[in-house]
């Protein structure tokens, strides 16, 4: 009898306990068990993703007061970045650090960040965060299954190849790497390139191989993947500017309480913000890190690699239709 008592007594103890919260309890205080949510990236821990993404983690815990904790995976440790988005859309990894180009294999609609020489300035950049046009890819995302928690730079992209290029005329036969993207390889295309898909982790030993002649990526990328050492000429066409979204699953996302998702968002918009900062200022040492490395900088005119487009914009407009075309035109007037 004394040990069925006992064993009731210590069941009343659990479910009391369970009643208080689900924490444990020391000192007459409940602690709160945290939630951890996973957050992936495809550079290395010295590149600005990283920086970005403890940053963001620091403030969620900090926000939160411990109940959300992001662990940070960086190097594509999760998998690529287009797996990685993948499995943010199914909710089996909660968060990535995923450029725009990605998303438009969910919606048509964010290719218009793929069309060329919209974008070139950094100021003409820092418009676009907080804007009425930003709000609507917000909602596109979400459409999508996506939380975007926030937008920072993937950056101005640039070629870098085997053998010198000044020209398009310079790319013609080019095995050239591109992301997974249809209107970005239909650029390239235009230019004379053969553009392979590949993720970022195969593009230094691709060109080892000879599989591909050349990539073209932001400076950062091209300096955290060591790129410069394989492709030392470097063409600062600055062709396409490419978003840097942080991206959360709308599952995960949702199933969160208000103050949390309230927490998550602040949060990103702020780490976003600073790390836009920050890359905006930037290339400068990013230039310097790859002459240091052996790399040549070329200077190209971009009025020859315009022109070489110029009729780019209209074609991909007319292939998606009057709402990409509206949507395009509210970026070109981001002036």
């Amino acid at each position: 009898m004394k040990k069925v008592l006992a064993i009731v007594l210590a069941l009343v103890m659990v479910l009391g306990l369970a009643a208080c919260g689900g924490g444990s309890s020391s000192g007459g205080q409940t602690t709160v068990k945290a939630q951890h949510l996973s957050l992936g990236h495809s550079n290395n821990t010295e590149h600005h993703y990283h920086t970005l993404s403890t940053k963001f983690a620091a403030l969620v815990e900090e926000a939160t007061g411990g109940q959300l904790v992001v662990d940070v995976y960086p190097s594509e440790q999760l998998g690529s970045g287009t797996a990685m988005l993948e499995a943010v859309k199914t909710g089996s990894q909660d968060m990535v650090l995923d450029p725009d180009a990605f998303l438009a294999n969910y919606d048509d609609r964010f290719q218009v960040f793929s069309i060329p020489f919209v974008m070139t300035s950094w100021d003409q950049v820092k418009k676009f965060p907080g804007s009425d046009l930003q709000k609507k890819f917000d909602a596109i995302a979400e459409e999508n299954g996506f939380v975007i928690l926030g937008w920072t730079a993937n950056g101005f992209r640039y070629f870098s190849t085997t053998k010198e290029v000044n020209t398009p005329n310079d790319l013609n036969g080019l095995k050239l790497r591109v992301g997974q993207n249809a209107v970005m390889a239909s650029l390239y295309t235009t230019y004379g390139a053969q553009p392979t898909s590949m993720s970022m982790s195969e593009i230094y030993n691709a060109v080892q191989t000879g599989l591909v002649d050349g990539q073209e990526n932001p400076i950062a990328n091209i300096v955290g993947y060591k790129l410069y050492e394989v492709t030392p000429y470097i063409c600062l066409t600055g062709h396409v500017y490419t978003w840097e979204p942080l991206i959360m699953s709308k599952a995960i996302f949702d199933s969160l309480t208000a103050d949390q998702q309230k927490a998550l968002k602040e949060c990103g918009e702020k780490a976003c913000a600073e790390d836009l900062e920050y890359c905006s200022t930037s290339e400068q040492a990013d230039f310097d890190k790859c002459t240091a490395g052996g790399a040549t900088i070329i200077t190209p005119d971009k009025a020859v690699w315009q022109d070489a487009v110029k009729n780019f914009a209209s074609e991909v407009c007319a292939k998606y239709g009057d709402e990409f075309t509206k949507l395009y035109n509210e970026y070109v007037a981001l002036k």
